[in-house]
């Protein structure tokens, strides 16, 4: 095929040009909202904590774990759906303050919703996925590795174990390298002080 000059003309840059501006805008404007869905989530957290704080209600032992009475929760379940809450918001808000209550009793401790905020805020707690967090189990990660090995077939194990085998001979290498160059660099230290003498 001959080699021929192609023209070619953007025509509709100008308009590419400001669709790819509204995107970045509505981005911008996507982020803004997410802010504000975090705002507005963390401040209805505060003011269940809140409420529940001022009321003097105490934790309980519950089995093994401490948590707010039964009757707390029941009601406090109650009063969301009676404000209009939908059912699986009461669900999330109400199962999330009962496990964080035990893991950070000091909350218990606060007069309104900005002690409250201001104790959250100092924990770090800026957001629903770091006070969901706060009282998640710590995962074992050695444990959650060996599941994932479980899973493996028996060609996919095989490799698992020379890609082992290459990376423990890479860091020997590498640690032998490194002992070699202490010594030479030892060695020409040496080599230097009896220059110096």
């Amino acid at each position: 095929m001959a080699n021929s000059k192609v023209n070619f003309t953007l025509a509709s840059a100008t308009e590419i040009a400001q669709a790819i501006t509204a995107a970045d805008g509505l981005k911008a404007k996507a982020a803004d909202l997410s802010n504000e869905k975090q705002e507005a989530v963390m401040t209805a957290y505060q003011h269940i904590i809140a409420d529940i704080a001022v009321s003097g209600v105490k934790l309980v032992n519950r089995g093994k774990k401490q948590g707010l009475p039964v009757k707390v929760m029941e009601s406090l379940r109650q009063q969301l759906e009676d404000a209009g809450v939908s059912g699986s918001n009461v669900k999330r808000y109400s199962e999330n303050v009962q496990k964080l209550l035990p893991v950070m009793p000091e909350l218990m401790e606060c007069t309104d919703s900005v002690s409250v905020a201001l104790t959250l805020d100092a924990a770090g707690i800026t957001s629903q996925g770091k006070l969901v967090d706060k009282f998640k189990p710590e995962v074992d990660k050695v444990h959650k590795l060996a599941e994932q090995i479980l899973k493996l077939d028996n060609a996919e194990y095989d490799r698992l174990l020379d890609v082992v085998r290459e990376m423990q001979e890479a860091k020997a290498a590498e640690e032998a390298a490194k002992a070699k160059g202490d010594t030479v660099a030892d060695d020409v230290d040496v080599m230097l002080d009896t220059l110096d003498d």
